[in-house]
């Protein structure tokens, strides 16, 4: 079942998440949860740029990506306020945690791809994952 438009922004997002997530998740050292900094974001983002938006020789989703890239290539951002500058906003920077919504450095991964609406995956902080062991712990004391 296709829930998204052939050819679209999202489903070529979904593709490359997919892509990622069968690459991380075969072979004898198969990962399903990883983590995931802002600056390994900065590191990567202009590869990550091009992988999105370049189809061989073509810039899709307007000429600009190509603008952007080039500025990604010749001045390599080190910090998020500098791909801020570059891009117009953060989206390719933040790590948005699913539990308490706090934009944090560092940040994991746990579940599937979300290409597909059977599949999904979260990110959660470190803060809410201590809480959450906390729970689980209180939890089992409770039961003892």
């Amino acid at each position: 079942m296709r829930i998204l438009p052939s050819g679209s922004f999202w489903e070529t997002i979904g593709e490359l998440a997919a892509q990622d997530y069968k690459a991380r998740t075969s072979g004898d050292k198969a990962e399903k949860m990883r983590i995931v900094s802002k600056q390994e974001k900065i590191k990567n983002i202009a590869k990550e740029w091009k992988k999105l938006y370049c189809r061989g020789k073509n810039w899709i989703y307007g000429e600009d990506k190509k603008e952007i890239y080039e500025r990604l290539i010749k001045e390599k951002p080190k910090t998020e306020k500098e791909v801020i500058r570059i891009i117009g906003n953060n989206s390719w920077t933040e790590n948005i945690c699913h539990e308490c919504g706090k934009d944090v450095e560092i940040i994991i991964e746990l579940g599937g791809f979300f290409y597909k609406w059977d599949n999904f995956i979260t990110f959660i902080c470190e803060d809410c994952l201590r809480k959450a062991l906390a729970s689980i712990e209180k939890y089992k004391s409770k039961r003892r």
